[in-house]
């Protein structure tokens, strides 16, 4: 889960970050993720698609606004909606205010 995501395009580097897609991340396969080396370059490489979750949390006004299109980056699994994070960026002092 990673916090204050505020656009698409911060969205789009996260999935970069969190993914062996062509381009960012960089690969170890002696990590634990990789079993020390006993999985091959192949299953690891495929396997992570399904072993790695990438939830953006909502917590300022310009990611509510952007939210459609964060959600709608391949590779975002799921939104979260910081409430408390929320209800201090719009400055309220109730976490259950219907604005």
């Amino acid at each position: 889960m990673v916090p204050h995501v505020l656009s698409a395009k911060h969205a789009k580097e996260l999935v970069m970050a969190v993914s062996y897609r062509p381009g960012e991340r960089g690969f170890a396969g002696t990590t634990r993720a990789a079993e020390y080396g006993a999985r091959k370059l192949t299953h690891h490489l495929t396997s992570g698609v399904y072993e790695v979750c990438l939830i953006c949390r909502i917590g300022d006004p310009e990611g509510v606004k952007n939210a459609a299109e964060i959600a709608a980056v391949e590779g975002v699994d799921a939104l979260f909606v910081g409430r408390a994070d929320l209800a201090v960026s719009y400055d309220k002092s109730n976490f259950f205010d219907p604005d």
